[in-house]
């Protein structure tokens, strides 16, 4: 547990249970691990884990929020209480309204600040060996910027990323690892870490959105058809090059390709090395760095993103700021 008291739980098998106050996980090993109940204030799972039923009891009570990831690497849900004090209702219904606008003009802006900033951000990531397809970048980031409609500005967004997966795997030259294309479920040790990356930043997202009351299945950008949490998705888009650095950055200076578990068609981090990936991402999401004048973490930065929408939706802003990463 790091300073900020965000628990990551990373042992296969472990029980999870509750003793005087402390959260206990007790390995397969046989030894047990315990927290002070109180210094807890959200809990991932990033591998198969099992709860008493005080456990879940007290967590409900708490109110932590305890989130879950399959090993290798897509979020699987939540816990969620019974009650919910965050619910903002008059949001939500400035949600169903901007969906339901047939001109879609607040919906479109916002898109236009969410992606340009994101291709901005993959600009920042190629940059590391690619100076020659910035540009090539630059004017997908202009056309997004003066697409007439939604439609037309999700198909710049997705050439954008093909250009950029297509160039992706070439910052990985003198490794052992190869990347071709992004795909789902990830197969390859590179899929596998940008899978578990985002997974992740969704969970970072979802806690900022449910703080602020809103719909996560209502959003701006992703189709909001009830199937996928779309405004999750609209507004972890300026942040997957986040995950994506830290994936360039792990396996470049740590891993090897003993460090993955390879099945007939699923690739996943081992648990000893996904628990070094996890002190990394803890660490980045504290890295504190200058924006606008003032010192943040790249935490405090998406929440700060989702604020942004909270304000547009408050109608106390008109407009949806989206930032660019740093370093």
């Amino acid at each position: 547990m790091n300073q900020l008291n965000h628990l990551y739980i990373n042992h296969t098998g472990c029980q999870i249970g509750i003793k005087q106050n402390q959260l206990t996980i007790k390995k397969t090993d046989g030894e047990t691990l315990s927290y002070p109940l109180r210094q807890i204030e959200r809990i991932t799972i990033a591998t198969v884990a099992h709860f008493t039923g005080a456990a879940l009891k007290t967590l409900f009570k708490e109110n932590i929020p305890t989130l879950f990831c399959s090993p290798d690497g897509y979020f699987r849900g939540r816990l969620t209480a019974g009650r919910c004090s965050s619910a903002q209702v008059h949001r939500r219904a400035r949600q169903y309204q901007i969906l339901a606008d047939d001109t879609q003009q607040t919906a479109l802006a916002a898109a236009q600040a969410i992606i340009r900033a994101k291709i901005q951000n993959q600009q920042r990531v190629l940059s590391q060996g690619h100076a020659q397809v910035a540009p090539m970048l630059s004017d997908f980031a202009e056309k997004v910027s003066v697409s007439r409609d939604l439609d037309t500005l999700r198909g710049y967004e997705g050439c954008a990323a093909k250009l950029y997966f297509s160039h992706f795997g070439t910052l990985l030259e003198k490794t052992p690892f190869s990347f071709c294309r992004r795909i789902r479920p990830a197969r390859d040790p590179v899929n596998a870490l940008l899978s578990l990356g985002y997974a992740l930043l969704q969970n970072e997202v979802e806690m900022a959105i449910d703080w602020h009351g809103l719909d996560r299945f209502v959003g701006f950008l992703h189709r909001s058809d009830g199937s996928q949490p779309s405004l999750i998705l609209d507004l972890m888009e300026p942040f997957r090059p986040l995950a994506d650095r830290l994936a360039l950055k792990f396996l470049r200076q740590t891993l090897t390709l003993e460090d993955f578990a390879q099945q007939a068609d699923k690739c996943r981090l081992k648990d000893q090395a996904r628990a070094a990936y996890l002190k990394m991402w803890e660490d980045q999401m504290n890295e504190r760095k200058m924006w606008l004048g003032e010192t943040s973490t790249y935490r405090r930065l998406i929440e700060r993103q989702v604020l942004a929408w909270v304000h547009l939706l408050d109608q106390t802003s008109n407009k949806l700021d989206a930032w660019t990463l740093h370093g």
